[in-house]
């Protein structure tokens, strides 16, 4: 039962923070979402695959990435950022290796949302965690 409830926790934090943050307008522009992700367990597999499920019911297009590096999360996190979304959510790699890439995405005005670890040097995001 835990489990249910943190998951819907979970659900409700992000959809409520992104419509804060402005990602949840009608404007399909302003409907793509970022979410990347440590592959260090099947957890964050699992997490992020709900987020992915949960926004695309409704109505967002999400480009889930999963990194094993601090490099590759990078190189993905410039990838995703070029693409323009209007939010990104990160479960950091190492939180200290994003400072160059996040200040590229307060640049074009994209918010951040760590999810579950901090990022750490960039003056932005917005943490979320959850036990």
């Amino acid at each position: 039962m835990k489990k249910i409830i943190t998951y819907f926790s979970l659900v409700f934090m992000v959809l409520a923070l992104l419509v804060a943050s402005g990602c949840g307008t009608n404007n399909d522009n302003n409907k793509k979402v970022a979410v990347a992700f440590a592959n260090s367990s099947a957890s964050w597999q699992k997490n992020g695959q709900t987020i992915k499920d949960t926004l695309e019911k409704e109505g967002f297009t999400v480009d889930l990435q999963f990194a094993d590096t601090a490099d590759q999360q990078v190189q993905q996190l410039k990838d995703q950022i070029k693409a323009g979304p209007k939010c990104l959510v990160i479960g950091a790699v190492d939180g200290g290796a994003l400072t160059d890439v996040l200040a590229e995405a307060k640049e074009k005005h994209i918010p951040v949302i760590a999810y579950d670890r901090l990022v750490m040097n960039t003056g932005c995001g917005i943490l979320l965690r959850f036990v």
